[in-house]
């Protein structure tokens, strides 16, 4: 293999040149927005090259992000379930509609047919609460007209009623005692009872879970004096009714789980016997307003958390401390407001003790 020598200087081929990195510093500008930016481009890097960045800067320019369309409301897509004759669809989405009943009132009436008929025995018995909360003639109409249809469906007429479904719910009045104009006590008394239809629970025990809320009929303003239940009250007043120093969210229940004179929990080893409760609310302050709802709770069991039936009731004083009785109302399931109160109760349960209704604060299930 013949030697190799070095060429001499002048016949040597240039070697091509090795750009070096720019720094940040050095670098040009992403836009090349001037004639003379360009030019200095050209010399330092070639023709080639900038007509590549001119090119790619134009697409940047021209090809506009996608919009990211807003998430539709569950009315919206009510609406489109409707539109596109999804009535399965339709009648899973109008439960969650606030104003449901006025929704339904707004359909032809083939559309209104068509959307009862699609929906389950459950789905019908929200739209049966919906309609009972609403009221007046719209609600009233509904109400009879999904009764009709829980009948079409199999559901015998006895507990096609709000609140029947899983057994027969009844309320009393025992006492109403007035204060005066010029003082005294007044006091409100009622037992509440819960007979379950043991072909369809699956309970080992059912009790109540009651929320109250106490204010001011002129204002509003909060007039429960017990400071546990301010320390889980919603913005509305309402909290879980318990006095303080009791570890269950289960009204009238003791810390071990037992009854007492306003408790009597169903229990599946005396079938015939009802779950009973009894309330009193007694005071002197007039002007006030309390509002109570009462759930029958399965406690344990398969059912466990599961909503039986639900009554709303209470009175308002008046500023001689006579009391005007409110319309027990009775429904399947219990308002968003209750709910909300029960897991106030669970938050309150789970958090630092000198805020708890007891230092053994227990959780109430999740509702079903």
């Amino acid at each position: 293999m013949p030697p190799t020598r070095p060429l001499p200087e002048g016949e040597r081929e240039p070697e091509p040149a090795i750009a070096e990195p720019a720094s940040a510093a050095q670098a040009p500008p992403l836009r090349l927005s001037s004639a003379a930016g360009v030019l200095a481009l050209q010399r330092a890097v070639g023709n080639r090259a900038v007509q590549a960045m001119l090119a790619r800067e134009d697409d940047e320019e021209t090809t506009a992000p996608t919009a990211t369309a807003p998430a539709k409301t569950d009315e919206q897509l009510f609406d489109d379930a409707i539109k596109a004759n999804d009535y399965a669809k339709a009648a899973e989405l109008i439960v969650k509609l606030p104003k449901a009943i006025d929704k339904m009132s707004a359909l032809s009436a083939d559309q209104m047919y068509k959307l009862a008929d699609a929906a389950s025995v459950d789905q019908l018995r929200l739209l049966q609460d919906a309609a009972i909360r609403q009221g007046g003639w719209t609600g009233g109409l509904a109400q009879f007209a999904i009764r009709g249809k829980l009948v079409a469906k199999g559901v015998g007429a006895a507990k096609s009623a709000a609140g029947a479904a899983f057994g027969t719910l009844d309320t009393k009045i025992v006492e109403k005692t007035n204060g005066t104009a010029t003082g005294g006590s007044y006091a409100y008394k009622i037992e509440i009872t819960f007979l379950p239809d043991t072909t369809v629970v699956n309970a080992d025990e059912i009790a109540f879970v009651q929320t109250v809320r106490l204010v001011d009929t002129a204002t509003g303003a909060n007039k429960d004096p017990e400071q546990t239940n301010k320390n889980r009250m919603g913005a509305d007043g309402t909290s879980i009714d318990r006095l303080g120093g009791r570890e269950q969210g289960w009204y009238g229940m003791t810390d071990t789980g037992g009854g007492g004179s306003t408790l009597k929990p169903w229990k599946k080893a005396a079938p015939t016997d009802a779950a009973f409760m009894m309330d009193r609310p007694s005071w002197s302050v007039p002007n006030t307003t309390w509002d109570f709802e009462t759930s029958v709770i399965c406690r344990s069991g398969a059912d466990a958390g599961k909503v039986y039936a639900t009554v709303t009731w209470g009175f308002s004083v008046d500023a001689a401390r006579k009391i005007i009785e409110k319309e027990r109302v009775v429904t399947n399931k219990p308002t968003a407001g209750f709910s909300s109160a029960v897991d106030r109760w669970n938050t309150q349960a789970a958090g630092p003790e000198a805020d708890r209704n007891a230092p053994g604060q227990k959780a109430l299930p999740a509702l079903q």
